[in-house]
């Protein structure tokens, strides 16, 4: 008789734990970064704003090239200094959530999400 009561009881739990996970759609998912890069060494001087939103990879060419900070960011988006202006050649490779000012040279930037 308890084991009776008691698989309803899981079998019940069991549903609860399924029917209140969520998931969003892989086509309503979002990523987005916004980065700035600086003609200074330690992320002074002119700048600029590259950003995406959405996913995809971009090319992001006559920038201030000396140095950059993330603004906004999500993990799953990745950011890559290139020695080129036309994202080509030697490259450095950073997360999206890379914090503080990254001092580095660079041509031109790709971001991909």
């Amino acid at each position: 008789m308890q084991l009776h009561h008691f698989l309803p009881l899981a079998a019940m739990g069991v549903l609860a734990l399924t029917t209140t996970a969520e998931s969003t759609p892989l086509s309503t998912r979002s990523e987005s970064i916004k980065i700035t890069t600086w003609s200074g060494n330690n992320c002074e001087g002119s700048s600029a704003n590259p950003a995406i939103e959405g996913s995809g990879k971009s090319c992001f060419m006559s920038l201030p090239g000396a140095s950059f900070d993330v603004d906004t960011a999500d993990s799953k988006c990745k950011i890559t200094t290139w020695s080129g202006d036309n994202c080509e050649g030697s490259s450095a490779k950073f997360a999206g959530d890379v914090q503080g000012c990254i001092g580095i040279p660079f041509g031109s930037v790709s971001i991909d999400c």
